[in-house]
């Protein structure tokens, strides 16, 4: 899976690319995959996981700001961001 902002495209060989749905309206900051899970992160405190890059499930972060980058390491996720 990547995301050119707004839309994730997915391949099953890293040549061909399909377009998907829009994951955030306002545009996507970063894209981290772990543990079977991809995770987008945007303005706003928005957060959307999915296990197959092509559902996405918005989930409650506690923030209103935005949240600039995530990462999964160590069986944890850490996201960052800022006002």
């Amino acid at each position: 899976v990547l995301i050119d902002g707004q839309h994730p495209f997915l391949s099953p060989d890293a040549l061909n690319w399909e377009q998907q749905a829009t994951v955030f309206e306002g545009g996507v900051l970063d894209l981290a995959f772990g543990d079977n899970l991809f995770v987008a992160v945007s303005g706003r405190g928005l957060i959307a996981t999915s296990t197959s890059g092509v559902d996405w499930v918005r989930r409650e972060s506690g923030t209103t700001g935005t949240i600039q980058s995530v990462a999964y390491g160590d069986g944890r996720w850490v996201a960052v961001g800022g006002e």
